[in-house]
């Protein structure tokens, strides 16, 4: 099955749809991309708000062949000068980024369901 969009999570809070581009653009042709927004809370400016994201998003490449290969090369890799704090540990771990093809409820539903089996 032919797929070019991906899930992309872990994405630090500095980076917008341009930064993540640079990232992305090696691989080839973005025909989209997204970070989803963070929503304005009550009482928030609305500077505030619009600087906010929620650390995931989709990048929407035009051929399957870029979507895998950004796929291989971008997964856990280490985001230089980013890290963040796991639950159980004071100690910082590197961010790595996470970058999946993106499915769609039904499909994970399916492919789970599967497994089970």
């Amino acid at each position: 099955q032919q797929w070019t969009n991906l899930f992309v999570k872990n994405i630090p809070d500095t980076w917008d749809e341009a930064k993540l581009a640079t990232i992305f653009e090696p691989y080839g042709k973005i025909a989209s991309i997204t970070i989803v927004k963070q929503k304005k809370k009550e009482g928030e400016e609305a500077e505030e708000a619009a600087e906010t994201h929620k650390g995931y998003g989709f990048v929407d490449f035009e051929e399957h062949e870029s979507a895998v290969r950004a796929q291989d090369e971008l997964n856990a890799k280490e985001v230089e000068g980013e890290f963040k704090t796991l639950k159980n540990s004071e100690e910082p771990v590197p961010l790595k980024l996470y970058v999946g093809r993106f499915q769609k409820k039904r499909e994970r539903q399916r492919l789970l369901q599967e497994r089970r089996s």
